[in-house]
C-alpha cells in the first residue's frame, strides 16, 4: 500500500462519515472492502488501475474461502464488496482522478448469478409467540441472572429494539407508567441516530412483569438513573459497587446472543437470532391489526416510516406458511363454488321447494325474522 492510497482512503473515510452520514459499522465495511483490494494489487496507484485488474480482483472473490468458515464467500459478501469498491472508485473519478476511464467502473458489476443468490439466501427460522413464551419459560428467573436473561428476551419482545440500542440503554430509559422505551440517539446506539419512542407492544403482561421485576432489582441494588439497564460485570447485579467499570453496558451483541442460544437450546428449539423477534413482532401485527391506521401504528412502533419497510424487511412468507395460506384459499375458493351453485338451484327451483326451504332456514336461522 502506498502513501498516495492511504491518504485518499482517509479522505474518503471522512466522506462517508459527513457527507454520507454513514455509521461506524458502515464506513468499517467500506474500508474493508478497499483495503482487500488495494492488498490484491499490492498498492499499485488507484489512479492507475485497468479493466483486466479489476476483473482478476473479481475473479478472485468469486473462488475466495472465507477466513472464518474456509468455504467460499457468501454471495452477499462478494455484492457488498465490489458494491463498495464501485462507490469508491466513482468517488475517485469525482475528486482525485477526472481522466480516470469510468467504463472501468462497471466491472465491478457481480455477475447475475450471484446477485440473484445473495437476494434468495435461505431464511433463518422465526420464533413464533409460543417459541417466545417457552423460551422464557426455560430461563429460570431465581436468580439474579436469571431474571436478567429473562428481562432481555422480554424487552426485545415487547418492543422490537434492536440489539445496538438495547445494550445502551439507561435505567432511565425505561418508562413504566407509559409502558414505553425512550430511545434517544444522543445516548442509545439507534439506527441512523433517530430518536423514537417505543411503546410496549400487546404481547403479554408476562413479558412486562419481568421487565419490572428487572427494573426493580437494579434498583434495589442501588442503581442510579444513569447507570446501565443491563450492566456489563455480574458483580452490579446484586449491589452497587464502586469497584471501576462495574456498571458499564455490554459493548457487542455477543452476550444478547449468548442469552437467546441458551434459552433456544432448553427450550429445545432452533436457535432464533435476537433482531427476528422483529420478524416475529411483524408477524403478530398482520393477526392483531384490523385497520390500516393500526397497522401504520405498528409499523411505526418498530421504527419504520413507512409500511413497505416493515413489510419488505421483515414480512418475509416462509413457505410451510405459504403452503398453509394456499390450502386455505384453495378450500375457501371450493366451498364459494358450492354456495354459488347452490344458490343457483334453489333460485330454478319450484315454489313449494323454494317455500319449503324458506321454512328450514327460517326455523335454523332466527335472525332472518318471520315471513311476511
Amino acid at each position: 500500500m502506498t502513501a498516495e492510497n492511504d491518504i485518499l482512503r482517509y479522505r474518503y473515510q471522512g466522506y462517508l462519515e459527513h457527507a454520507k452520514g454513514y455509521s461506524p459499522k458502515t464506513i468499517d465495511s467500506h474500508l474493508r472492502a478497499i483495503v482487500g483490494f488495494d492488498q490484491f494489487q499490492r498498492g499499485r496507484d488507484f489512479g492507475t488501475i485497468t479493466t483486466d485488474q479489476i476483473i482478476s480482483f473479481r475473479k478472485h472473490l468469486l473462488e475466495k474461502s472465507s477466513e472464518a468458515t474456509g468455504n467460499e464467500l457468501s454471495a452477499s459478501t462478494i455484492v457488498h464488496t465490489l458494491g463498495a469498491l464501485k462507490d469508491f472508485f466513482h468517488w475517485l473519478a469525482d475528486t482525485a482522478f477526472p481522466k480516470f476511464d469510468r467504463s472501468a467502473i462497471d466491472y465491478f458489476t457481480p455477475p447475475k448469478r450471484t446477485e440473484l443468490n445473495a437476494r434468495t439466501r435461505p431464511r433463518r427460522p422465526i420464533a413464533t409467540p409460543v417459541d417466545v413464551a417457552r423460551m422464557i419459560e426455560a430461563t429460570p428467573r431465581d436468580t439474579l441472572e436469571g431474571l436478567r436473561d429473562a428481562a432481555v428476551i422480554s424487552l426485545l419482545f415487547l418492543t422490537g429494539i434492536r440489539v445496538g440500542a438495547l445494550i445502551t440503554l439507561k435505567i432511565k430509559h425505561v418508562r413504566p407508567e407509559a409502558r414505553q422505551i425512550n430511545q434517544d440517539s444522543n445516548e442509545v446506539q439507534t439506527k441512523f441516530g433517530k430518536n423514537q419512542v417505543t411503546t410496549w407492544f400487546p404481547v403479554g403482561e408476562l413479558y412486562e412483569t419481568i421487565l419490572l421485576q428487572w427494573l426493580d432489582a437494579r434498583k434495589a441494588s442501588g442503581a442510579t438513573d444513569e447507570d446501565p439497564l443491563f450492566p456489563k460485570k455480574p458483580s452490579a447485579f446484586g449491589s452497587h459497587s464502586d469497584e471501576p467499570h462495574s456498571e458499564v453496558p455490554w459493548t457487542s451483541s455477543g452476550p444478547v446472543n449468548g442469552i437467546f442460544k441458551k434459552a433456544c437450546r432448553e427450550a429445545g428449539l432452533p436457535y432464533f437470532n435476537p433482531h427476528s423477534i422483529r420478524n416475529t413482532l411483524t408477524r403478530l401485527g398482520r393477526t392483531v391489526c384490523r385497520t390500516d391506521e393500526e397497522k401504520k401504528a405498528w409499523s411505526q412502533n418498530l421504527g419504520h416510516k413507512h409500511m413497505r419497510t416493515t413489510d419488505e424487511s421483515y414480512g418475509h412468507v416462509d413457505s410451510d406458511r405459504q403452503h398453509e395460506l394456499l390450502v386455505a384459499l384453495s378450500s375457501r375458493s371450493g366451498n364459494r363454488q358450492r354456495d354459488e351453485a347452490l344458490v343457483e338451484a334453489i333460485l330454478a327451483a319450484p315454489d313449494d321447494l323454494k317455500n319449503a326451504i324458506e321454512v328450514i332456514l327460517r326455523a335454523r336461522m332466527p335472525f332472518l325474522g318471520t315471513a311476511s
